[in-house]
């Protein structure tokens, strides 16, 4: 099951930085303000679906390892915490 979620993260990921994902884009950049740079938000949004995909296949290669489980869950938020904030601050027009 959690290949099947690794699978599809990954195509998600794929989609998103060819640029087939941009409707997730819209709602932070408005009609007559790009406040937002696409191509930097279509990379993080890449990124985190990638580090999903690198969770799931994590989870199921470890999985009798309960405290590795926790570790590599606790370095997933992180990552997933630091690509937020890239994507106020870096990716932002200026």
């Amino acid at each position: 099951m959690t290949s099947i979620f690794a699978v599809l993260f990954l195509v998600v990921g794929v989609f998103i930085l060819i640029g087939k994902g941009d409707r997730f884009v819209k709602p932070l950049n408005r009609p007559g303000a790009e406040r937002y740079n696409v191509k930097r938000i279509r990379l993080l949004h890449a990124l985190m679906m990638f580090s999903g995909s690198m969770c799931f296949v994590s989870f199921a290669i470890f999985m009798q390892n309960v405290k590795l489980i926790q570790i590599l869950g606790g370095v997933f938020v992180f990552v997933a915490a630091i690509l937020v904030v890239l994507q106020y601050t870096w990716a932002k027009n200026r």
